[in-house]
C-alpha cells in the first residue's frame, strides 16, 4: 500500500520512482542484502575500485592529488535516487536505518522520507534519519487535546482516542446543523463536504472512496530538536498563486 501511494504522489508531481525494495524482515541477515541492492552498493564500489587503479597507474600530479581524494570513500558516485521512503517505525525502522550508512546511502544528498510511524522521540537518536520528514497532526492541536483529555479522565489518552473523539464531533456538528430541504441530516453529501471538519488532530473530510483526507504537519528529524518544516493547513481550500 505504501509503494503504491508513493506510485501515485510522485507521477502526479512529474516525479518517478526508480525502485521498490522489498524484505520479509528487519534482521540484518534478510534485510542487508536488500538496501546493498537498492543502494546499487557493488557496483558503486567497483566502479571506485576502477577509477583508483586507473589513477595509480598514472604519475602526473593532477591524477596523484585526484587518487589522495578518493582516500576513505567507500563507492563511487552517489546512490541511484535522490529520495528514500522507509514506512516502518519503532524498532523496525532502527534495525533499517543503520544500514543506510554502511552501503554509502548518503543521507546528506537523499532525503529520507517516513510515515507516521516515525512519530516516535527515538527516531530523533539515529544519525541516519537526520533531516528526514515525516508527516504527523498539527502538533498543537494534538497537545490541547491530551490536555483536555487528560483533566477529563485523569490518564492520558492513547493515540487512536482521536479517532473516536473525531467520530463524536461529527455527529454532534451534523446534528446540530440544519441539512438542505429534502436531505438527510447524515447523507452522504453532508458527510463528504468538501471544507471537512476540525478535529483532535487538525482538519479532515471523509471521501466518497471510504478514505479520510486529513491536514498534516511535516515535521523535519533533528536530533534531540525535531521541528515543523511545513505547518498543518487550516483549511482545505487551495491556496491561489
Amino acid at each position: 500500500r505504501a509503494a503504491d501511494a508513493l506510485q501515485r504522489a510522485v507521477t502526479a508531481f512529474g516525479g518517478q520512482v526508480t525502485r521498490v525494495a522489498r524484505y520479509g524482515s528487519t534482521e540484518n541477515a534478510v534485510a542487508a542484502p536488500v538496501i546493498r541492492r537498492l543502494a546499487d552498493y557493488d557496483a558503486r564500489r567497483a566502479a571506485l575500485r576502477a577509477n583508483r587503479e586507473a589513477l595509480a597507474a598514472k604519475t602526473d600530479e593532477a591524477s596523484k592529488a585526484a587518487l589522495r581524494r578518493l582516500e576513505g570513500i567507500e563507492t563511487s558516485g552517489d546512490a541511484p535516487f535522490d529520495a528514500l521512503l522507509i514506512p516502518e517505525g519503532g524498532a523496525r525502522l532502527r534495525a533499517l536505518a543503520p544500514l543506510l550508512s554502511v552501503y554509502d546511502i548518503d543521507t546528506r544528498r537523499v532525503r529520507t522520507l517516513g510515515t507516521f510511524d516515525w512519530n516516535d522521540p527515538l527516531t530523533e537518536t539515529e544519525p541516519s534519519l537526520n533531516g528526514g520528514w515525516y508527516p504527523t497532526p498539527p502538533p498543537e492541536a494534538r497537545a490541547q487535546f491530551e490536555s483536555a483529555y487528560q483533566a477529563q479522565f485523569k490518564t492520558a489518552p492513547n493515540r487512536i482516542a482521536s479517532i473516536a473523539f473525531d467520530t463524536t464531533l461529527l455527529a454532534a456538528v451534523l446534528t446540530r446543523t440544519d441539512a438542505a430541504p429534502g436531505q438527510r441530516r447524515f447523507a452522504v453529501e453532508r458527510l463528504t463536504q468538501p471544507n471537512g471538519f476540525a478535529g483532535a488532530d487538525g482538519i479532515f473530510r471523509l471521501k466518497t472512496d471510504g478514505a479520510i483526507e486529513r491536514g498534516l504537519a511535516v515535521i523535519e528529524v533533528h536530533p534531540r530538536a525535531s521541528r515543523i518544516a511545513s505547518p498543518a493547513p487550516t483549511s482545505f481550500e487551495i491556496p491561489e498563486n
